[in-house]
C-alpha cells in the first residue's frame, strides 16, 4: 500500500480537526437518525455501482434491479448479494471507471480458495478510517491522548504515521521475531497495542510485556478468533483492558467491543445484515446466519451486500456504555472453518475453539499452542505445542475422547505434538482449520 502524499496528510489533519467530534458522537445518535443516514449512503453507492462499474451494471441488469427503484429498506433487500468469488473474478470490475486504480490504495484479503481479493480505496476512505480508528482507541483507552503512541503489529502499515503529528502510530510486521517486538515496545512505550491474539500470546509467554510497556492502557485484538476468557486472562497479565475488534478489508470496520465487552456495530463504516447461508433470506434477531455487509465509506470501489463468510447473530441491545442499537449477539467464526460430520451436521469453528480452550484450562495440560484441523469428514488432527510437563500417555487419549464425546463419535481424532504451529504467509495463526468443503446449498 502506498503512503499518503503531503496533500493527503494535510487533508487528514483537517478532517480530524473539523469532524472528529461529529464522528465521535455518531454511535450515540438515535437509531432512526442512524438508519436514515445509512440509507442515503447506500442509495449513493448503488448509483455509483450501477452507472460507473462493469461488475454491478451486469449483475443488477441481470436481476432486473435499478437504483431508482430502491426507495425503502425492503427494496434494498431485493438487491442481489455479492460473493467473494465474484469480486475476485471481476478484477477491477467493481472499481468506479472514473477512477485510475493506479492512484488508489490497494488492500488485499484472501479468499477461501487462497486467491487474493484486491480492494481499492481512495484517500477519503482511508482518512475516514483513520478518524474512526482514533474514536475506537479512545473508547477502549480513554486516557490515550494526542501525544501518545499506538503500536500496530500487522501485515501492512497505515499509509500515514500520525494525524498532523499527533496520535502517532508505529508499525511492526507480524513476522518480526518476538524478542525484537519486545525490544521495540520497550523503546517506544506505546499506550495502545493492536495485534493478533497469537502474537500477544507469544509476547506474554516469551517476554515481560508488562514491564516493557508500563504505560499500556489497552490492547486491541483483531484478525484471529479469540475467546473472552482468553482476553480476560491477557488483561490480568497486562494490567490493562483487552478488547476485540472485528473488521475486513472489504467492509472496513464491522464491530468492536466497548468497555462492557459488547460488540457494537460500526454503523458509520458498514451496514450489516444476517442472512441464511443457503438463501438471500433475512434471519430474525438472535438467529445464527452469515454476515452480509455493505461498506459505507468506500465510493471508489463499492462493496454492496457482500457475503463476508462469517457466522453471527444480531440483536438490538441497550448497553451501559450509552449505545442503543444492533450488536453482534453471537459470533462463531468463519463459515469455511466449520467442521462437518458424515451425517451433514455442522460444527461451528467457535464451538471447537471453546472446547479446546476450556479443556486446556480445566485439565492444565501444559499446552502452549494448538491447531485443530479437519482433513476429511472422519479424520481430525489436533496439533499441539507443549511444555515439558505435558504427559502424552494420559493427555493424548483425554483430548481425543473429549472431542469425540463433545462433537460426535464418528470422528477419528489423532494428536500430534509439533515444535511450532505453521502460520499463514501473512503470519496469521488459525487455530481451527477445515479442509472439508460443503456446497453453500448444503448448510
Amino acid at each position: 500500500m502506498r503512503r499518503f502524499t503531503r496533500t493527503e496528510k494535510a487533508r487528514l489533519a483537517l478532517e480530524f480537526a473539523t469532524r472528529y467530534r461529529i464522528i465521535r458522537d455518531f454511535p450515540f445518535r438515535g437509531q432512526e437518525q442512524i438508519l436514515s443516514w445509512q440509507f442515503r449512503r447506500i442509495q449513493r453507492l448503488l448509483d455509483i455501482a450501477y452507472h460507473h462499474t462493469d461488475l454491478y451494471r451486469k449483475k443488477y441488469d441481470a436481476a432486473g434491479v435499478h437504483p431508482r427503484d430502491v426507495r425503502t429498506w425492503e427494496d434494498f433487500r431485493s438487491v442481489p448479494v455479492l460473493t467473494k468469488e465474484e469480486l475476485i473474478e471481476s478484477g477491477t470490475g467493481a472499481v468506479d471507471r472514473r477512477r485510475n486504480p493506479d492512484h488508489l490504495f490497494v488492500s488485499r484479503s484472501s479468499g477461501s480458495s487462497g486467491e487474493l481479493v484486491s480492494v481499492y480505496l481512495d484517500a477519503k476512505a482511508m482518512t475516514t478510517q483513520a478518524v474512526q480508528a482514533v474514536r475506537m482507541i479512545r473508547e477502549m483507552a480513554p486516557g490515550h491522548g494526542p501525544l501518545d503512541r499506538e503500536l500496530l503489529i500487522y501485515t501492512s502499515e497505515y499509509p500515514y504515521s500520525s494525524i498532523g503529528g499527533l496520535y502517532r502510530t508505529t508499525h511492526l510486521p507480524t513476522l518480526r521475531p518476538t524478542h525484537q517486538m519486545t525490544d521495540h515496545i520497550a523503546r517506544t512505550r506505546p499506550t495502545v497495542i493492536a495485534a493478533y491474539p497469537s502474537i500477544l500470546r507469544d509476547l506474554l509467554r516469551l517476554g515481560d510485556l508488562r514491564g516493557a510497556a508500563p504505560g499500556l492502557q489497552a490492547v486491541i485484538t483483531n484478525s484471529e478468533q479469540s475467546l473472552q476468557a482468553e482476553r480476560d486472562e491477557f488483561a490480568d497479565q497486562l494490567g490493562c483492558a483487552v478488547h476485540d475488534e472485528f473488521s475486513s478489508e472489504e467492509l472496513s470496520s464491522i464491530a468492536h467491543q466497548c468497555r462492557h465487552q459488547t460488540y457494537h456495530l460500526t454503523q458509520d463504516s458498514s451496514y450489516v445484515e444476517v442472512l441464511s447461508p443457503t438463501a438471500d433470506t433475512p434471519l430474525p434477531a438472535g438467529q445464527l446466519g452469515e454476515i452480509v455487509g455493505t461498506c459505507l465509506i468506500n465510493a471508489a470501489m463499492p462493496v454492496i451486500r457482500y457475503r463476508q463468510g462469517d457466522l453471527a447473530s444480531l440483536r438490538a441491545r441497550r448497553c451501559g456504555c450509552g449505545r442503543d442499537g444492533p450488536v453482534l449477539d453471537t459470533f462463531v467464526g468463519r463459515k469455511n472453518d466449520s467442521f462437518w460430520r458424515r451425517d451433514d451436521v455442522e460444527v461451528p469453528s467457535g464451538q471447537i475453539l471453546d472446547w479446546t480452550y476450556n479443556l486446556i484450562l480445566t485439565h492444565q495440560l501444559g499446552v502452549q499452542e494448538f491447531q485443530v484441523t479437519q482433513r476429511t469428514t472422519r479424520d481430525v488432527e489436533v496439533a499441539l505445542v507443549v511444555s515439558p510437563d505435558y504427559d502424552r500417555p494420559s493427555a493424548n487419549p483425554l483430548i481425543a475422547s473429549s472431542f469425540r464425546h463433545t462433537f460426535g463419535s464418528s470422528f477419528d481424532v489423532s494428536i500430534a505434538v509439533v515444535p511450532a504451529i505453521r502460520r499463514t504467509t501473512s503470519g496469521k495463526y488459525n487455530p481451527i482449520r477445515s479442509l472439508v468443503r460443503r456446497s453453500p446449498h448444503r448448510y
